[in-house]
């Protein structure tokens, strides 16, 4: 987490320098997890790319051991004909954009997108998207979007859970070991040590079936953090960050998504009125807000 905080504060010797203790540890105790889809799955838990998740279970009271919601409401949400037990509320929904951004052949974008199927011309019946647990979603007559975060859904079937769906015992990955290696990457680039940016994003890029890159670049980085870290909650807070390094990249993301970013504004959030009062006037407001 600390090289982390490095690379935002662009102290980049630091990042490459604590990544690199995680990456040549003597005990091994990290390295990508094989099958990438299974990395938010029950295998995946606590998997040797795991280096901090939130962890949940299963217990009698059924309501205090989950993330509240977490998984239902990025789920798949019934809209037209309905007629099927929808699975939530169809928040953090992926855009074409980002289904766009993956390389021919990257395994990343069927393990981290449900793509929900067209509806079937008359008189033809759609198949509709078979999950991997064998979970049907009928086509999209029935279903309010065509994209979900793969990554957010917890089997009810396949997986433990207590009967509510709102209390689905899903781990929430906060940083894996590919984001390590992703920000070893780009500290080795910015401190000169082209090698050694090759080695570690490769190693990403190879775990999701794309040939090497020999000489990185920022951008190719950047992208590969994109793809990687896809629904993860962390988009927001790089692209702020990657404004402080490339100034004029962030305003038209935004707005390329029909959205607008305030420059001066927008990169922190505003304090809640309730704390201001609270602190008796010590917390005064974020600017612009």
């Amino acid at each position: 987490m600390l090289a982390k905080v490095y690379l935002y504060q662009k102290n980049y010797q630091q990042a490459y320098a604590l990544t690199n203790e995680i990456i040549q540890g003597r005990s091994g105790a990290y390295a990508l997890y094989p099958n990438y889809a299974d990395v938010w799955r029950t295998p995946g838990a606590n998997s040797s790319e795991s280096i901090f998740e939130i962890q949940t279970g299963v217990n009698a009271a059924c309501n205090n051991s989950a993330v509240s919601i977490y998984t239902v409401c990025q789920g798949p949400r019934s809209g037209g004909r309905g007629g099927w037990a929808d699975l939530g509320f169809g928040f953090n929904t992926p855009t074409q954009d980002l289904a766009n951004a993956y390389e021919p052949n990257d395994v990343r974008r069927a393990g981290s997108i449900i793509f929900i199927n067209p509806t079937a011309p008359a008189g033809q019946r759609s198949t509709g998207t078979v999950l991997w647990d064998g979970f049907r979603i009928p086509s999209k007559d029935s279903v309010e979007g065509l994209r979900y975060s793969y990554k957010a859904y917890h089997s009810r079937t396949r997986e433990a859970n207590c009967g509510n769906n709102d209390y689905l015992p899903k781990n929430v990955r906060i940083l894996r070991y590919a984001d390590v290696l992703l920000i070893n990457a780009e500290a080795a680039l910015q401190i000169g040590n082209t090698g050694a940016a090759a080695t570690s994003l490769n190693l990403v890029r190879t775990r999701a079936g794309l040939p090497s890159i020999a000489t990185p670049t920022l951008a190719q980085i950047w992208r590969e953090r994109r793809v990687e870290l896809a629904l993860e909650q962390d988009r927001f807070f790089d692209l702020v960050r990657q404004e402080s390094v490339q100034p004029g990249r962030i305003v038209p993301i935004f707005a390329a998504q029909g959205k607008t970013f305030t420059k001066g504004k927008n990169e922190i959030y505003p304090i809640p009125q309730a704390q201001i009062d609270l602190s008796g006037g010590q917390l005064t407001q974020n600017p612009g807000y």
